[in-house]
């Protein structure tokens, strides 16, 4: 998959209503937070065409790690899609 594709996966998942008992009950862990972050980061970054065109890229850096930062506990995919949400937002 490219990463172009990856990244609309991710923002249309965030944006398209889910099943709320999927979002609530799935459960990940730390190591595969971190991973998909890590894609979602790296897909961003290099398929966005504007990513720093209103935000600098210092600014976005601080969003990535406050985000990335959070990424220590089980979380399930609602309370991910959360810390996820500031960053696109």
């Amino acid at each position: 998959m490219t990463l172009f594709r990856a990244l609309f996966c991710v923002l249309a998942s965030m944006a398209m209503p889910a099943p709320q008992g999927r979002l609530t009950e799935t459960v990940l862990h730390p190591p595969q937070l971190q991973s998909d972050f890590a894609l979602f980061r790296k897909a961003l970054e290099e398929a966005h065409p504007a990513l720093h065109r209103h935000t600098t890229k210092r600014e976005m850096d601080r969003e990535f790690a406050r985000a990335e930062a959070r990424l220590t506990r089980p979380m399930t995919l609602l309370q991910f899609r959360n810390v996820m949400a500031p960053i696109v937002a």
